[in-house]
């Protein structure tokens, strides 16, 4: 059997309808429908480093709720396989002259449903008032898919700034999105049920790509009514109302959860399954043995499963191997500007040591990822390779340029990659030198955690444990793999107790100003920088190349009447921080190994929302899945 590297340059991406870095989102045009064909049970699986984390679709920012509650919430538009936007709840939209007013007609037939199967309310564009009044409230949302908004909608920033500044939590929560002070205040209007206006800041093309998103789905005030705004914070699938395709019928933490077909949602035709069930394994090669006993209709094979049927002609699923579409999220080593240890004191060398610029050079140039790389697709490892901070083809310059490569451009990153052991050597050295003369302890505890339990993790870490190792020696750095019960976020992000995480960012909407402006300085709706990077809290030398690469961007994104020239300092900001180490690239997985019953073609890639899927009764070859991609890039 041979193998093809069946990347092609010319997928689209798939924009992530972002619990932030998440995905989500239909196949085809909802309104032309079109009835699934196959089984109707699906049964897929997670694991259980990856289980949810929130219910409240508007607080949450993480592709493990994403996954999940993008099958029971959906907003104005979507996007088919080939990431065209296309209708949702709205019907049509449209703009004035110059983009910077934009008109939205919403469908009639959209419901809100119970847990109990019964309709609550009818969905209307006074709902969309209430999901932008709470997700720019900062009592009631935490900031979380603020940046969206502030950056493109007229008062926006205003009324949050009011929302934390002048209000306290009791007022708060009190606030209405049909308030005068609201709708006097934000761009936006709802003149009747079924249409909606936004004024924006400046003109902005790609609005609809923004909206898009979860900054702008609605909440029905009938459910903010019965619950409260507690109620509604802490609700899970038997106390939330749906407004899409499934109802999540069961839910048992780190075990299970079914979907079941919404009998009242407005498009039914695109509903592919009765009934789909997700079961949460402990690790990523457990689904492999899963799938291999019916148990599963889909896997992501793990490197040494991999290996072992691909080594082995007579295996009965060597020819089921199949190269599917994977995540278009773009994976960083995010390093931590504050780190803290457990007594709750500043870990003084490590952060000496990260806000080094030869030490971050040193990771940049001397960490050598390939072996990483293999452990995600060792059959074509460079497919996972990544110079840029935002992924590819998110903004495209006029003469077709892709955005990441004019980054690459003038970064000039040689063709065969950073990687430089030379070079990481050099800078290794001087870092020492200057650490030395800095007071700083060696060996450097770098801490790096995962999750407890999960083998596959496990074996990552510790080939990034060897890579680091193998860069500054273990006499300069001690590579600590810890671990974290449930949650890192609850147990070791907010504690500041990591060194370095690897985190992936999807895009929002089309503009790479949704990659930049989560890691500037100064704005509490900065994914990293607020919550991860701690980088406002950077060492004098470290902070000040944080906010000249936040001043780049913010003037970046004032351009709007010529793309060319604002994607040209976008690209400048970034290769700024990328230049400085300010953050290091990771890995991009455009593509992933796998034994599959799903066609991945037929829906956005990496997409969780069970529409208009097709599945086949027995597990597809090597060579049909090679027709499906020359299909899909032939534009069939």
């Amino acid at each position: 059997m041979k193998f093809k590297r069946l990347l092609s340059l010319g997928l689209a991406l798939s924009l992530s309808l972002s619990l932030a870095a998440c995905g989500g989102g239909d196949d085809k045009d909802p309104v032309e429908g079109g009835d699934a064909t196959g089984p109707k049970i699906f049964v897929d699986w997670n694991d259980q480093a990856h289980e949810m984390e929130d219910f409240m679709y508007l607080h949450s920012e993480g592709a493990v709720d994403g996954r999940v509650l993008g099958n029971v919430w959906e907003g104005l538009l979507t996007q088919d396989a080939n990431a065209n936007i296309i209708p949702q709840i709205a019907t049509e939209w449209s703009h004035n002259e110059d983009a910077s007013e934009w008109y939205f007609t919403l469908r009639d037939d959209v419901k809100w449903v119970g847990h109990d199967k019964e309709i609550k309310a009818d969905l209307t564009s006074e709902d969309f008032l209430t999901g932008i009044e709470w997700t720019l409230n900062y009592w009631k949302n935490d900031a979380k898919h603020l940046q969206m908004l502030t950056a493109t909608v007229i008062g926006a920033q205003e009324y949050f700034d009011y929302t934390k500044e002048e209000l306290d939590q009791e007022a708060g929560y009190k606030t209405l999105g049909t308030d005068e002070k609201f709708l006097n205040t934000v761009g936006i209007e709802a003149p009747d049920p079924t249409h909606l206006t936004f004024k924006l800041i400046q003109p902005t093309p790609y609005f609809d790509s923004v909206i898009m998103g979860v900054c702008g789905f609605p909440l029905s005030q009938g459910l903010v009514d019965e619950l409260g705004v507690e109620g509604v914070k802490g609700m899970d699938n038997t106390t939330m109302w749906v407004n899409g395709p499934y109802i999540i019928d069961e839910y048992i933490n780190n075990n299970s959860k079914v979907f079941v077909k919404n009998p009242h949602y407005w498009n039914p035709d695109v509903v592919s399954f009765d009934e789909v069930q997700v079961k949460m394994v402990p690790d990523t090669e457990t689904d492999d043995t899963m799938f291999m006993t019916g148990e599963i209709d889909r896997c992501t094979l793990s490197e040494s499963n991999l290996r072992m049927i691909y080594d082995d002609p007579n295996h009965p699923f060597h020819d089921n191997l199949v190269e599917v579409r994977d995540s278009p999220f773009a994976y960083q080593i995010h390093l931590n500007y504050n780190k803290w240890k457990a007594d709750g004191t500043p870990d003084e060398d490590w952060n000496k040591a990260v806000n080094n610029e030869n030490f971050r050079l040193a990771i940049r140039y001397g960490v050598n990822l390939e072996a990483y790389w293999a452990r995600f697709n060792f059959i074509n490892p460079e497919s996972n390779a990544l110079e840029t901070f935002t992924a590819a083809e998110v903004a495209k310059f006029s003469d077709g340029k892709d955005y990441a490569d004019r980054v690459k451009e003038i970064l000039n990153v040689p063709a065969e990659g950073r990687y430089d052991a030379a070079k990481g050597a050099e800078y290794v050295k001087l870092a020492k030198e200057e650490l030395t003369a800095a007071g700083v302890n060696f060996p450097i505890e770098l801490r790096y955690y995962i999750k407890a339990g999960d083998a596959v993790a496990q074996d990552n870490a510790t080939v990034l444990q060897q890579a680091f190792e193998e860069c500054f020696g273990k006499d300069m750095i001690n590579f600590v793999i810890d671990t974290y019960v449930a949650s890192f976020a609850k147990e070791i992000q907010v504690s500041h107790l990591h060194s370095i995480n690897t985190s992936g960012w999807g895009a929002d909407y089309r503009d790479p100003e949704n990659f930049l402006t989560q890691i500037i300085t100064g704005t509490d709706s900065a994914y990293y920088a607020a919550r991860m990077d701690y980088e406002n809290e950077a060492l004098p030398e470290a902070k000040a190349q944080w906010d000249e690469f936040t001043s780049m961007v913010i003037e970046a994104n004032k351009i709007t009447g010529d793309l060319d020239a604002r994607y040209e300092a976008q690209a400048q900001a970034e290769a700024f921080a990328l230049e400085h180490a300010l953050i290091v690239p990771l890995r991009c997985p455009f593509t992933a190994w796998a034994m599959t019953r799903e066609n991945c073609f037929t829906h956005p890639r990496n997409s969780y929302k069970y529409v208009n899927y097709e599945l086949k009764d027995e597990p597809y070859t090597t060579a049909e899945y090679e027709q499906l991609w020359a299909d899909f890039n032939a534009g069939k």
